[in-house]
């Protein structure tokens, strides 16, 4: 179809309800990226607890046996 058959106002119409869903999509992409950020955030904080206990067990079994 040419651009002429189109009337103003559909044209008009379509094009804000594609530039909304555009719109949409792209909050909810932001916010998933947002909250996978967040979790790998929380992942790693876990990560280096865990880490930390491991150096503390290390160092007191060091300890214990330096006393042996």
């Amino acid at each position: 179809m040419p651009w002429g058959m189109y009337e103003g106002g559909n044209f008009l119409v379509s094009l804000t309800v594609g530039f909304g869903i555009v719109s949409i999509i792209m909050i909810l992409g932001f916010y998933l990226l947002i909250k996978s950020i967040n979790d790998l955030k929380n992942s790693m904080i876990s990560i280096e607890n865990k880490v930390e206990n491991v150096n503390t067990k290390v160092k007191e079994i060091a300890d214990q046996l330096e006393e042996i």
